[in-house]
């Protein structure tokens, strides 16, 4: 229950123009809190840096009347240029990041060629020094082979030398020999048509012969291959004159090479003095030596009718080993003798 006194008629019209009278002095003072807070939003607006985009972007966020949201990535330019910022700013900004990429580009670019030079100088080295390397050892190789062709060369020409002085000598040796040869006949020298070979040991030896045919014309040449394979098989006869001593004799012995082999009759090794004799009116045998006989032992080589043995080293002039044989010659008989292996 309300224990106020009920206002008179006089308050009851002064109420409404007391409350008019109220809100007439606080109209002043909200104009004034919102003219103070917009200020506000520009000064902190327009303190702010924004980045080319975005602070455009939110300039006219705050300063659109309506509210609205620009689309991404776009900047109006009214809006920009009713809050007195230059539309050409975001474009220059734009234009100024294409040019460093470009600038980006032309230096990644010019990189990429400056390591491609390089790649191509280095693989250019690299193929000039295989290359020179190829080259060398294709000199060398040349090089071999110059002096193996050389070497062959100086043999080649060695050889025709040899050959050469080997015909030389063989003519001159033939012609001497057959001038010697017809002086001999006149004088009566080459009459010894007999050989015997002496033997003397207590033991039982068998003696053979071969005969390889070597005319007297044909002495400045040794024989062929072919003319020393035609050996002939001789039977001396064989005698035992005294104790102790074997004696073979070919009689009227032919112009040729006549080789002695003398064999034991039980297989097992003895020895033997031989001498050799060519004629029955000399007074003493030609030794030979003591040899050793054991199976086939050749004992001598003779020459008929001069009666040269192979062995005597004093006769010859020189010797010529090749491999074939071994070749001695005389140069003042103009005698070449050729045994083959």
């Amino acid at each position: 229950m309300n224990n106020s006194p009920e206002p008179t008629s006089n308050e009851r019209l002064q109420a409404p123009l007391l409350h008019t009278c109220s809100w007439t002095r606080a109209v002043p003072v909200i104009s004034s809190i919102t003219l103070h807070l917009l200020m506000a939003v520009i000064i902190v607006c327009a303190t702010r840096t924004p980045s080319p985009r975005e602070g455009y972007l939110e300039l006219f966020w705050v300063s659109s009347p309506t509210g609205a949201s620009p689309p991404p990535g776009e900047i109006p330019g009214t809006a920009a240029e009713s809050l007195g910022v230059p539309a050409s700013t975001s474009v220059s900004t734009t234009r100024h990041s294409k040019q460093r990429n470009k600038r980006a580009q032309r230096i990644h670019g010019r990189a990429k060629e400056r390591q491609r030079a390089g790649m191509l100088r280095k693989l250019r080295e690299e193929s000039l020094q295989v290359a020179e390397s190829e080259r060398q050892q294709w000199e060398q190789e040349r090089q071999k082979v110059l002096a193996a062709g050389e070497a062959l060369r100086k043999a080649a020409r060695v050889r025709r030398l040899r050959d050469a002085a080997l015909r030389l000598a063989q003519t001159e040796s033939l012609q001497r020999f057959q001038a010697g040869h017809a002086a001999a006949l006149r004088e009566g020298v080459l009459h010894h048509r007999d050989i015997k070979l002496i033997l003397q040991t207590e033991d039982d030896l068998t003696v053979t012969a071969t005969f390889v045919s070597h005319p007297a014309s044909n002495r400045g040449r040794p024989l062929t291959k072919r003319e020393a394979k035609q050996v002939r098989t001789v039977v001396p006869a064989t005698v035992r004159p005294a104790e102790g001593m074997v004696e073979s004799i070919i009689r009227k012995a032919r112009e040729g090479i006549y080789t002695f082999i003398v064999e034991p009759a039980d297989g097992g090794r003895h020895i033997a003095s031989v001498a050799l004799k060519f004629d029955e009116d000399q007074d003493t045998a030609r030794p030979l030596g003591t040899k050793s006989i054991t199976g086939k032992t050749v004992v001598a080589k003779v020459l008929m009718p001069e009666g040269i043995l192979w062995n005597d080293e004093t006769y010859f002039s020189g010797t010529i080993q090749d491999s074939e044989g071994i070749t001695k010659y005389n140069a003042d008989a103009g005698l070449v003798w050729k045994e083959y292996y």
